[in-house]
Formats: structure tokens, sequence, C-alpha cells
């Protein structure tokens, strides 16, 4: 059976569940040989918030594993809308039960139901937590 080689895409808003999600996508990707790929996404005003919240993200996941390929990026977009687009050419996409964010409001928890009934590919909801 051929590996699949596409990325884990996880949803990142800045929370302790968000973060939860980012390293267990970490943990997987690791597992499996792929990218990790980070996805903050929402309103443009808050675009430097969005930055420096993905970039510290991924300079974190760097440390933990310098040999994880890591990439980042920001959508201005509404986040179901930015996961479930990158479904389509993602091993599977993690991201946390809920969340909560300068970026934008309720990212993860208005964001896991409908990602997981609209995606291309598995969705994993990680729970921050016990």
């Amino acid at each position: 059976m051929a590996v699949s080689k596409r990325p884990i895409v996880v949803g990142v808003d800045g929370s302790a569940p968000s973060s939860a999600a980012v390293s267990w996508a970490a943990a997987e990707a690791r597992r499996h040989h792929v990218e990790l790929h980070l996805v903050i996404a929402g309103d443009p005003a808050r675009a430097d918030y969005a930055e420096e919240t993905v970039y510290e993200v991924a300079a974190r996941c760097r440390r933990e594993d310098p040999d994880l390929e890591v990439t980042e990026e920001v959508v201005v977009d509404h986040p179901v809308h930015a996961l479930v687009n990158r479904s389509a050419q993602a091993q599977m996409i993690a991201v946390g039960c809920r969340g909560h964010s300068r970026f934008v409001n309720a990212l993860l928890g208005s964001v896991s139901a409908p990602v997981a009934a609209r995606s291309a590919c598995p969705v994993v909801v990680v729970r921050h937590g016990r």
C-alpha cells in the first residue's frame, strides 16, 4: 500500500485546544513522515496577530523536532472554508475541540463540526486537557 505524502493540516488560533491539536498533529506527522501544515484563518484586520501566532507555533514545532517539515499559512477567509479548501490536498485535518482567539471569534468551537461534515479527508477533533 502506498504511503500518502500529503500533509497533515492543523487549524491554529492560539488557544489551548488549538495547541493540543498542533501537538497531536505534529506527532502524527512525525509518525507518518509527512509535512505538518499550520493554518490560521480569519479577519484581515487582525493579520499581524495571525502571523505572530502561527509563526510562534511553527517555531515551537521546529524546536521540538528539527527534522519535522513545518509550513505555515495565514488565510483571509472563514476558518471553515479555509480548512475545507485545504482538505482535498491533505492526508488529514486536525482541529481543537473549541477555541478562542483575538484573530477570529470562536474559531475552532464553531469550526470542528462543519469541517468534519464537509472535509474531503479525515478530520480529527483533539480534546484539550483530560
